[in-house]
């Protein structure tokens, strides 16, 4: 059985993709790709080593891009 796919439907896989919200223990938000910039989503969250905290690794249209989270700020970088 075939099933129809999002291109065949007219519809851009792009603008079906997975969406990521990060929220505070406080429940702020601390990272988003819902606003602004469509293109960019969150690939991964990484453990650094020698670093406490942990850093975000976000796809851009044509690179990557590692957002640390800053203590100071209380956001990721």
């Amino acid at each position: 059985m075939n099933q129809p796919t999002p291109e065949s439907q007219g519809e851009n896989p792009e603008q079906r993709r997975d969406r990521t919200i990060i929220l505070s223990d406080s429940n702020e938000v601390i990272y988003t790709d819902f606003t602004g910039n469509d293109l960019q989503r969150l690939s991964a969250i990484a453990k650094l080593s020698g670093v406490q905290s942990l850093a975000l690794l976000v796809e851009n249209p044509h690179n990557y891009s590692l957002r640390r989270w800053s203590e100071k700020n209380q956001r990721f970088e």
